[in-house]
């Protein structure tokens, strides 16, 4: 994949798409602020809009890029452009070497039968799992850590659970 930076058009259309999720959201009746920023926020009102708003103000494209603008956020990776110019987050290109494709990941949850709720949580919790086990350390790794907000039936505890089941001696003492 041909990755290069973001021109600073590209980067003026991640703040057009956070001001039509402002318009959209300002729109809705009770419900609390959300500054669409890059904030833990944005998850949570990710998942409210694909489950009672109905539709996302720039589709599946916009919701890749307030999902990503939370991991952006966190310092350990940053907004380029790859192959057919979407936008992609990448990190060092040296160590450690981190690329995710939010348009990909938020297209196979959108098109996938689970999980049926929380599906932003899910893929926040996926990415910030492979993520830390990357080695970023510091600030970086306290910021990806402070993003988790494990539920039951998410990605991490329904890991767990999988993991015992098909591994139940896994952790015993031999």
């Amino acid at each position: 994949m041909h990755i290069r930076s973001p021109t600073s058009t590209e980067l003026d259309s991640i703040e057009a798409t956070r001001r039509a999720y402002r318009a959209m959201w300002a729109e809705l009746k009770d419900v609390p602020h959300r500054p669409f920023d890059g904030s833990r926020d944005d998850i949570d009102a990710l998942d409210f809009i694909d489950y009672e708003a109905g539709h996302h103000p720039e589709g599946l494209a916009g919701a890749a890029v307030i999902w990503g603008g939370v991991i952006v956020a966190t310092g350990a990776l940053s907004w380029a452009i790859g192959d057919d110019q979407h936008f992609v987050l990448v990190g060092d290109p040296h160590w450690p070497r981190a690329l995710i494709f939010p348009y990909a990941r938020v297209a196979e949850l959108s098109g996938s039968s689970s999980p049926q709720y929380g599906k932003y949580q899910w893929l926040l919790e996926e990415a910030v799992l492979r993520l830390s086990m990357q080695g970023f350390g510091g600030d970086v790794e306290q910021k990806l850590r402070a993003l988790l907000r494990i539920e039951y039936d998410g990605f991490t505890e329904r890991s767990q659970r999988w993991i015992k089941s098909t591994y139940p001696d896994l952790g015993r003492p031999a």
